[in-house]
């Protein structure tokens, strides 16, 4: 081995307190691109190793300049929190993992929870009291009214709403309770409510989260006033999303999908979501099921977004900002809408 491996003495690393413990990756790169390094080793303070950087790490920046990096070029990392504080055991619980999460470099917090006017107002207080630097959104919500209300609770706390109940392709909750609204007109109404409230509170950015098949559904929401659109069932099938891969025979590969309605979700925690006790009987809001394994998601994506700009040059915008402020929604109707 000492006559394959490099000697000590001829070794390049980077110590973990000038990289790791600083959270502080440039370091790192400058030393490989200094020495035209395939793999950088870093050391602690004993001189053993702790962590590897590759060229790997630059060349997918590189590749992927618009993806969701902190000043580190470390990819933004949020964590889902149950949102049914009244449950004092389960809101220590949280608490807990929100230290932990932080402890470990989180960039923010879901607060999901199906009935926002339970613990959320509070909670997002309790966030920004501890970690000021955490960005802390709450949903799912579907009318204005509703967000008014969070905002007026929580003042200038909320870094972002989360709005659809019931658009989701794996969700049931419409069918089955008669609650939630079409994905659009929920998003219309939630982003006139944040421009209203805009100089009281901020411009608080609008996620859309459900009902999204294709790009012009994704381009209809943005020109609605969302800022940011979540989906889920688009991707459910490729490599890199959640759920098991099944080997149905035959060269037949099948992938996991369910809702945080469903009754395998609620199972493994889910029902917290819905605030739901021990001894409450269930009513499945969720579908489980399985869909066509596709492989390799990255081509897709692609596609997606080529499909929102191709959407937005056949309207004449150039960006996001030209599309919300001058497109032309018509509904169904046929009145234009004000």
């Amino acid at each position: 081995m000492r006559s394959i491996m490099t000697p000590r003495d001829r070794l390049i690393v980077a110590a973990k307190k000038d990289t790791v413990d600083r959270w502080d990756i440039k370091t790192a790169n400058m030393l490989m691109k200094e020495h035209n390094l395939n793999v950088l080793t870093v050391v602690d303070n004993k001189d053993r190793p702790y962590a590897l950087v590759t060229d790997r790490d630059i060349r997918l920046h590189e590749k992927y300049p618009h993806a969701s990096v902190d000043d580190n070029k470390q990819l933004l990392g949020f964590i889902a929190i149950k949102g049914d504080w009244h449950d004092k055991k389960r809101g220590s619980e949280e608490q807990d993992r929100i230290y932990r999460a932080a402890e470990a470099g989180a960039d923010g917090i879901v607060i999901d929870q199906g009935v926002v006017y339970g613990s959320q107002p509070e909670i997002v207080k309790w966030v920004k009291k501890h970690f000021p630097e955490m960005h802390t959104g709450v949903g799912n919500v579907c009318c204005g009214e509703v967000v008014e209300e969070l905002m007026g609770r929580t003042g200038k706390f909320i870094d972002f709403i989360k709005v659809g109940v019931g658009p989701g392709m794996a969700c049931t909750t419409t069918q089955e309770l008669a609650i939630g609204r079409a994905q659009p007109a929920a998003v219309y109404d939630c982003a006139r409510t944040v421009k209203r409230l805009a100089k009281r509170y901020g411009d608080v950015p609008i996620w859309a989260d459900g009902g999204v098949k294709k790009p012009g559904d994704a381009t209809l929401d943005l020109a609605l006033g969302a800022t940011v659109v979540m989906v889920g069932g688009i991707l459910a099938g490729y490599e890199e999303a959640p759920g098991r891969k099944i080997d149905k025979g035959n060269g037949v590969w099948k992938k996991e999908f369910r809702g945080m309605g469903s009754m395998s979700a609620m199972k493994a925690g889910g029902d917290a979501r819905y605030s739901l006790g021990k001894e409450a009987i269930r009513v499945v809001e969720g579908r489980e099921m399985e869909v066509p394994y596709k492989g390799d998601g990255e081509p897709i994506l692609i596609e997606f977004v080529e499909g929102i700009k191709q959407a937005m040059n056949k309207l004449g915008f150039r960006t996001i900002d030209e599309l919300q402020r001058y497109c032309m929604i018509i509904p169904n109707s046929n009145r234009q809408r004000e």
